[in-house]
């Protein structure tokens, strides 16, 4: 028994000498990393630093190529038609043929990943968009987008090119089915995709240009990569369109124009000519100045702003216009998802941003519906010169203005994981509570680094709320870090004892950069009106709203009406106190229900 006890004694003795060495070890080996010394870890986040500079984003590699002289001052164009394939893969899927009143084109009936090239002969070097002239396969199996990996002699320039995409066009069901109780049934939609053009853009929708390639003098091999199948007509490089000033375009239209005579032009949101996700979808609004409804049932009368939020969601519209001349435009719409934040939309009037203030206009947060009008910062209505006939306006999801605060975030980012990489090698990972530390001496330069991410912060705090109007939830956010950050320098001797907050603040930050990409807006109509007329009424009175209140109250009864719909009816209007001859019927006189004055029927009857 006093062996067993000797040995228990001895191999406690053992464990506790391993895990004191446990602790100390590591924290030895990486205060010699501190010092200079190589380490696997050091080589590791070497290669990390290497990989991720050989996919720079756009912003960079598009900075890069200005730095080195390329150019958008250039009337370079070429056109490639699909059928002048160069090369393809072993198992490329492809033929050359008539499809969809197009002849000689390329069929792509991609089942794999594929792919094939292309040569362009460059006359004059710069910066060119790429745009593509294609039609998707249609059918029950063809429902996302077509993804592309481009690659020019045989590289991505920079990591947006690995996946581009072209995208379907969408169109709703009308008119929209009914169920037996009267309610609509939410449209599903057709995809209505024919032979459609797109310059290729990021996938986020992050810039408000599209994407450009520098081509030097000379040939270049243009490589697409993919799985997606699909019909291609032709691929055009160009110079990027110059998009100009409000104050400038203006002046270059045309001037003594008469003054238009026609009514104003209303279009329901949901009367879409297309939209180029499915996912976009209609959604139920009971505001009793949402059109059309039908009051106790539900109508689905508005585009769902929560579905349309994210990654070059678009939507276009037709307008008829009546005359030629100036109008301005207005929009019924709900941008109250986020608190205090901004939403962004690209707008174009037949396929074209007709000026720079369009790029990527602000639609500021406000609780309920609001009557917008697209004007300039001091609310004076944009004019709008529109042809008689069909015109187009089209409305883009970006973030594009957000942008510089994302990058600026993600640059935080990175400078807490060195903070705390550089803690975890000082500390060896272990929160040591019985050691004594003189942290301005054991690590000299944390405590200024620290602070210097804590001050950048105001900086992006500032712009934020510039950007977005006002402060929100996102600036909010930032301050919750800031102090969080404080707490830390307050007593620098206690910061390894609280490793793990930088790791939370990292995770708290990545949070805010998501949030910025969510550009919800919800939409109910559009108003194209002669520009010295009158905007049409769009939002309710007082009463009206009380009205509407009250309405809603009362059908959100009727949900649970039994089969026979007049007893639920009749209950209610007794209830209001109407009469046999309705003169002192206070729910048909006020709220315009309409009162059965009759008994309920008898189930045996």
């Amino acid at each position: 028994m006093k062996v067993f006890f000797r040995t228990r004694v001895w191999i406690s003795t053992m464990l506790a000498l391993v895990c004191m060495l446990s602790q100390t070890l590591p924290g030895l080996a990486d205060t010699s990393l501190s010092s200079g010394t190589d380490s696997k870890t050091t080589r590791m986040e070497n290669q990390a630093n290497s990989s991720k500079q050989l996919d720079p984003n756009y912003f960079e590699k598009l900075d890069q190529w200005k730095k080195e002289g390329a150019s958008t001052d250039h009337n370079g164009t070429m056109s490639i038609p699909g059928s002048k394939l160069v090369s393809q893969s072993a198992n490329a899927n492809v033929t050359i043929g008539p499809y969809n009143e197009k002849n000689g084109v390329l069929i792509w009936t991609a089942l794999r990943d594929e792919w094939i090239e292309y040569e362009v002969d460059v006359a004059q070097g710069g910066l060119y968009t790429i745009e593509m002239s294609y039609n998707p396969f249609v059918g029950t199996k063809y429902r996302k987008p077509i993804a592309l990996n481009l690659t020019v002699d045989g590289s991505s320039p920079y990591l947006e090119s690995k996946s581009v995409e072209l995208y379907r066009h969408w169109k709703d069901k009308f008119p929209i089915r009914k169920d037996d109780k009267g309610d609509e049934i939410r449209p599903t939609a057709d995809d209505k995709s024919g032979w459609l053009s797109w310059e290729l853009r990021d996938l986020s929708g992050v810039y408000e240009d599209p994407l450009t390639w520098y081509l030097k003098p000379g040939k270049h091999r243009i490589r697409l990569a993919g799985s997606d199948p699909f019909a291609l007509e032709s691929i055009t490089f160009k110079a990027p369109h110059k998009t100009t000033d409000y104050k400038t375009v203006r002046s270059m239209w045309p001037t003594n124009v008469a003054a238009v005579q026609a009514d104003p032009i209303v279009i329901e949101a949901e009367q879409l000519l297309w939209k180029n996700d499915s996912s976009i979808s209609l959604a139920y609004d009971n505001d009793i100045a949402s059109t059309p409804s039908v009051r106790g049932h539900i109508t689905y009368n508005v585009i769902d702003g929560s579905r349309w939020s994210s990654n070059n969601q678009e939507i276009s519209w037709n307008i008829d216009v009546p005359e030629t001349g100036y109008y301005k435009i207005a929009m019924r719409a709900e941008q109250s998802y986020v608190s205090n934040r901004s939403s962004f939309r690209q707008i174009k009037i037949n396929g074209k941003v007709p000026f720079a203030e369009l790029k990527a206009y602000r639609f500021m947060y406000a609780s309920g519906w609001k009557g917008i009008t697209l004007a300039d910062d001091r609310d004076n209505p944009y004019e709008f010169y529109l042809e008689k006939g069909t015109n187009t306006i089209s409305m883009r999801v970006t973030w594009a203005p957000l942008s510089s605060i994302a990058s600026d975030l993600d640059h935080t980012i990175g400078e807490l994981s060195k903070l705390s990489a550089d803690l975890r090698t000082l500390t060896g990972g272990v929160d040591d509570k019985n050691r004594t530390w003189d942290f301005k001496n054991d690590l000299p330069i944390f405590v200024e680094q620290l602070q210097g991410v804590h001050d950048d912060l105001n900086g992006v705090r500032e712009r934020m709320a510039v950007i977005n109007g006002r402060p929100d939830a996102v600036t909010q956010a930032l301050v919750t870090v800031q102090k969080d950050m404080e707490d830390l320098l307050k007593n620098p001797d206690e910061i390894p004892y609280n490793a793990s907050i930088l790791n939370r603040l990292q995770g708290r930050v990545a949070e805010q950069i998501k949030q910025l990409t969510y550009q919800p807006l919800q939409l109910d109509r559009i108003y194209v009106v002669p520009i010295e007329q009158p905007l049409p009424k769009i939002l309710p009175t007082f009463y009206e709203k009380w009205e509407g209140a009250v309405i809603n109250f009362i059908d959100s009864f009727k949900s649970k009406r039994t089969t026979n719909k007049e007893d639920m009816v009749f209950v209610w209007c007794s209830m209001f106190g109407c009469s046999e001859d309705g003169i002192t019927s206070i729910c048909c006189k006020v709220w315009r229900m309409n009162c059965l004055h009759r008994k309920p029927e008898s189930k045996s009857e």
